[in-house]
């Protein structure tokens, strides 16, 4: 397991779409917060709350 202060960088590509048929976009930000909002839940379910008091 990696430390706690470790650092990862991810970069997530998109593709643009015209504004009148915007289906074959790709919308990097909403895929990037998806992400993050993943990511985050697997911490939730992983970490048990006794360990984060002090």
């Amino acid at each position: 397991m990696p430390p706690a202060d470790a650092t990862y960088r991810v970069v997530v590509h998109g593709r643009g779409g015209p504004a009148d048929a915007p289906r074959p976009a790709v919308d990097r930000v909403l895929t990037a917060a998806h992400a993050v909002t993943r990511l985050q839940a697997v911490v939730a379910r992983e970490t048990v709350p006794a360990d984060l008091r002090r």
